[in-house]
This record gives C-alpha cells, sequence and structure tokens, in this order.
C-alpha cells in the first residue's frame, strides 16, 4: 500500500500518535471506570509512576494503572470486584474498538489512502494489544490458579481469551490491509490472511503475500499464548 509520509518528520509524527493514542486509552478507561471505582486524579498519577516501566505498550500501561486504583479504599473483597467489572468490561470495549478501526481502515484503503497519522494509530494499536494480550493471559497461566485477584471462574477465562481471539483477527486485518499489494482492489485479501495466520492453517501462504515475518510472528506468538496455552489451562482447571 501507498503511504504518504513526510520522512523528515515521521520521528515527530509518530511520537504525536503514540502519545495522542496513549491520551484516548486513558481517557476512556477514566470514563469508564469512574463511576463504578471511587479514585481520585492524584491516585492515577501516583500508579502512573509506579507502571511507568510499562509504557512500551499504552493498553497494558493504562491496564496496569486503573487496575491498581481497584484497590484503594477498600476491602480486598471491593478490590477483587473492582478487578472483575474492569476486566470483562475492557475486553468486550477492546473487541468492539478493533472492529470498528477494522471497518474504517477497510473502508479507508478502499476510497482513500493511509496517511500518516492514521498509519501509525493501526500499527500501535497492534502492537499494543499484542502485547497486553500475551502478557496478560501469560501472567495469568504462570500463576497456576494459586492466586488470584479477581472473581474471574475458568469459563469467564474462556470467554475473554474467545473475546481476545475475535479481537487478534481484527488487529492483524488492519494492519495486513497497509501489506497486501493492492487493498483498493482487493481489500478482503486482508481477512483471508489474517484468518489464514489466526488458525495456524497457511502462515506461509500469508509470508508469501504480506512479505513481512515480524507482524505474522506477533500474530502468531499471540494466537498461541491464547488457544494453545491459555484455553488448555484454564479449561483443565477446576474452577
Amino acid at each position: 500500500m501507498e503511504i504518504y509520509l513526510n520522512y523528515s518528520n515521521y520521528l515527530y509524527a509518530f511520537i504525536f500518535t503514540y502519545l495522542l493514542y496513549l491520551l484516548i486509552v486513558m481517557a476512556t478507561k477514566w470514563v469508564l471506570l469512574r463511576q463504578p471505582i471511587d479514585f481520585t486524579l492524584l491516585n492515577v498519577w501516583h500508579q502512573i509512576n509506579d507502571n511507568s516501566k510499562k509504557l512500551y505498550s499504552p493498553d497494558y500501561f493504562s491496564a496496569a494503572v486503573f487496575k491498581s486504583t481497584c484497590k484503594i479504599n477498600c476491602n480486598e473483597f471491593t478490590s477483587k470486584y473492582r478487578k472483575t467489572i474492569f476486566i470483562k468490561r475492557w475486553n468486550k470495549y477492546n473487541l468492539i474498538l478493533s472492529s470498528l478501526i477494522l471497518i474504517a481502515s477497510m473502508l479507508l484503503s478502499h476510497f482513500y489512502k493511509f496517511n500518516c497519522i492514521t498509519f501509525f494509530i493501526v500499527y500501535i494499536r497492534y502492537f499494543s494489544r499484542c502485547f497486553e494480550i500475551s502478557i496478560a493471559f501469560i501472567k495469568d497461566i504462570l500463576s497456576r490458579g494459586n492466586v488470584h485477584n479477581t472473581f474471574l471462574n475458568k469459563y469467564d477465562r474462556v470467554i475473554l481469551a474467545g473475546k481476545s481471539y475475535m479481537e487478534l483477527y481484527a488487529l492483524a486485518a488492519s494492519v495486513y490491509l497497509t501489506l497486501i499489494p493492492n487493498p483498493k482492489e482487493n481489500p478482503f485479501d486482508a481477512l483471508t490472511q489474517s484468518l489464514n495466520v489466526g488458525t495456524l492453517t497457511n502462515i506461509a501462504g500469508a509470508q508469501l503475500a504480506l512479505n513481512n515475518n515480524v507482524i505474522i510472528f506477533i500474530h502468531v506468538f499471540s494466537t498461541m499464548s491464547l488457544v494453545v496455552l491459555s484455553l488448555a489451562t484454564y479449561l483443565s482447571r477446576s474452577k
């Protein structure tokens, strides 16, 4: 796909898009959680400082910040209840948002062309969510069910993993639109390639079509962490 970039300023455009995306994610989570959870801006600021090392993924960083605020001014039961609400609610909204981004990307690739900002938004969203999904589910697996700070049971976790799997499909398809040769003529090819990689049935074909092993590897790794590791582990648990 032809991307119009001002190469002398692409770094500034990336930084601007990253900060914009981070601000939107933080603001959205604030709005969604402000009513069920009692916290102040100062509480959030303290958690931002504590979780600053996770800024490589805006979604993982913001999730860590607001999960930490769930423990403020409450007992253990209330903290678990708040975190359960947060995880379920944000899992659903992430699927909706990624699906909307996919639809917008398909319309944009068919009728217009990706500019610098929209290009970076798609890629930042892809890397950020893939990192968050993989880290979150792998950490949950490694806990082995001994220590859980939410009221999520194994069936809840299977549903969460299923929604995240569908979201990965939408995330990858949005990025693949920037990699396929003629998205304007055949935008649905990106959907096919995402299905090939997401179901682990034709990865070699996707590599030939997209010519980007890094993007495909991240998609495969995230899918493996969900399907092979998470679902198998959750279904084997007693509760």
